[in-house]
């Protein structure tokens, strides 16, 4: 019997056909959880400890012609006495701040230790609400702070004043020693003057581990434990070739992504023609981690755009080869998706 080769190849073809359109249909509403804001490789964030004029003189200029952030870790009694206007104007800038102790001396006991915290934190708070309540926490250096206190009761106080240490650490409040896969050994505390190279190397990690990975710089051009401006401004540059790799917040929101990615969890409730129903939680508390985490959803064929709802809340984004990658809080109620109407 002679067989229409032609006819058979099209057959199978068609049959092909039916089969994958079928298993992409049964995929609609499938989702990831990104590790990093807008699917990048990996985070790189900077941060400065105790809010120095070569700071405000130097580094932000150089962050801001290029819309990158950064983390201040401010010692209050002190920080604010100069420039005061310059430093609250800040946060308008997309900056942050996080705790470096009130005065950053020596204590004598927990209860100097506690006070030092309290102050800071309320004090931030009070000028910078908008950054949320979790403040990041870096023991004053040179300070006899690691022979008074414990790590158990450093860890402690940091709980009770919603804080974490900046080396990253656990959900549970640990500190210095807890190493995570995406964090916490990742940082480097710039004491003295680096290369181009050495600083390149902590990008790097970020891009080559998909890491979190970042450093804390002193002085910028002056002050003391002095950066060469030079170098620094080279690793903006570097880091300019690689906005498509990596995502650069502050150090506040890179920790905060961190830790609801560590045990986010998200399902697929309901799926139909025109909607999709996703729930997504974490164990971290609402109250102290509330920046968004970035997701994609596979989408039903036809979807140009796509209605994203949550609380009350909606955006629109657009479908990309048949998903959508948008961002929603954990612990903050279903996610629906909806087909949305693309303007003209």
């Amino acid at each position: 019997m002679r067989v229409n080769i032609y006819r058979v190849f099209s057959l199978l073809l068609i049959s092909f056909s039916f089969v994958s359109s079928d298993t992409l249909e049964a995929q609609v509403g499938e989702t990831r959880i990104c590790k990093w804001k807008d699917d990048k490789i990996g985070s790189f964030t900077i941060g400065a400890d105790d809010a120095l004029n070569s700071q405000l003189d130097n580094m932000v200029p150089e962050l801001s012609k290029r819309d990158f952030v950064a983390t201040f870790w401010i010692v209050n009694k002190y920080s604010f006495t100069s420039r005061n206007k310059e430093w609250r104007a800040l946060p308008k800038q997309g900056f942050d701040f996080a705790n470096h102790s009130w005065t950053h001396r020596n204590i004598a006991n927990i209860d100097e230790a506690e006070e030092e915290i309290k102050k800071a934190a309320e004090a931030i708070r009070q000028f910078n609400p908008s950054q949320g309540r979790l403040l990041l926490w870096c023991r004053p250096g040179g300070t006899n702070w690691g022979k008074v206190l414990t790590q158990d009761q450093e860890n402690g106080l940091l709980k009770k004043y919603g804080m974490a240490h900046e080396s990253g650490g656990p959900y549970n409040w640990g500190g210095r020693g807890q190493n995570q896969a995406f964090s916490t050994r990742n940082s480097k505390n710039i004491w003295g003057n680096k290369s181009f190279d050495e600083l390149k190397y902590h990008v790097d990690k970020a891009i080559n581990k998909g890491v979190w990975s970042f450093l804390i710089f002193h002085g910028i051009g002056g002050d003391h434990m002095k950066q060469d401006l030079k170098p620094f401004v080279e690793m903006l540059e570097y880091m300019e070739q690689n906005k498509d790799k990596l995502w650069f917040p502050t150090c506040t929101q890179a920790y905060k992504y961190a830790k609801e990615y560590q045990t986010a969890k998200c399902n697929t409730s309901k799926v139909s023609k025109d909607s999709i129903v996703i729930n997504l939680s974490s164990d971290t508390d609402p109250e102290l981690f509330d920046y968004p985490l970035s997701l994609i959803t596979k989408i039903s064929s036809g979807w140009k755009t796509c209605k994203v709802t949550q609380n009350g809340n909606s955006s629109t984004y657009p479908v990309k080869n048949g998903e959508v990658m948008y961002e929603v809080l954990p612990n903050k109620g279903e996610i629906k998706l909806t087909k949305a109407i693309a303007s003209r």
